[in-house]
């Protein structure tokens, strides 16, 4: 490749007949332009396949990331409203962003199962509470008037208000047991009879309700569990 008078040609230089040489040159006009055609052609092409390409990247990626952010406005919302109702369109034969959205439900269900026992746990709390708490204040209004009340009057009176102190203060303990989370202790666990347990409550129950009948209608049962709980 050379340059005659600033045009671009290709030479050729050969021994010719005797001392001489033959030297032959073509211009390259229109290959070089037909060359940078090609070029303007070709960079046309890759430009829009990058532009093409980035738009299919885009949609994919939206497209992928759309349960991601239906999961993301999900957990705004709990996080904000504290509604665990709210649950994800999830399929279980899917893909692993349909397994992260079952599992967000499944998590959703156990926040909110756990929310409802809490809530059950504070009303039978505040039921089992109730009773005792009315028993020892009768008691001591009662004891207040102790000047119309005869001796063995004020140590009944006095008996069941510290029966009815050890009743709550084991109740407590009780409720403290049923708030904790997670299995029962094997050093917990024996052999208990529901029937007795059963008795019991029932005995408890005429001491705060003499004026009731009750009725019992058992047979000896035998669980492995916690008499306490």
């Amino acid at each position: 490749d050379a340059e005659v008078a600033g045009t671009h040609v290709r030479m050729y230089v050969t021994r010719g007949p005797g001392d001489l040489a033959l030297q032959l040159a073509r211009p390259l006009t229109e290959v070089d332009a037909t060359l940078r055609g090609l070029a303007l052609l070709l960079g046309g092409i890759a430009l829009a396949g990058i532009a093409a390409g980035t738009g299919l990247g885009l949609l994919v990626a939206r497209a992928t990331l759309a349960p991601v952010r239906r999961l993301t406005a999900t957990a705004e919302h709990v996080a904000g409203t504290r509604d665990l109702s709210r649950r994800l369109d999830a399929d279980p034969a899917g893909d692993e962003l349909d397994r992260l959205a079952a599992s967000f439900n499944r998590m959703l269900a156990a926040l909110q199962a756990s929310r409802e026992a809490q809530r059950q746990l504070v009303a039978d709390a505040s039921h089992e509470l109730r009773t005792p708490l009315t028993s020892i204040r009768t008691n001591i209004e009662l004891l207040g008037r102790a000047r119309t009340l005869g001796p063995g009057e004020q140590e009944r009176i006095l008996a069941s208000a510290r029966e009815q102190l050890e009743e709550l203060s084991v109740l407590v303990g009780d409720l403290i047991d049923t708030a904790r989370d997670g299995p029962v202790p094997d050093d917990e666990l024996e052999d208990v009879r529901i029937d007795l347990i059963a008795d019991e409550a029932v005995a408890q129950a005429r001491r705060y309700a003499p004026d009731r009948r009750f009725v019992v209608a058992s047979e000896p049962v035998l669980v492995r569990g916690s008499p306490a709980r």
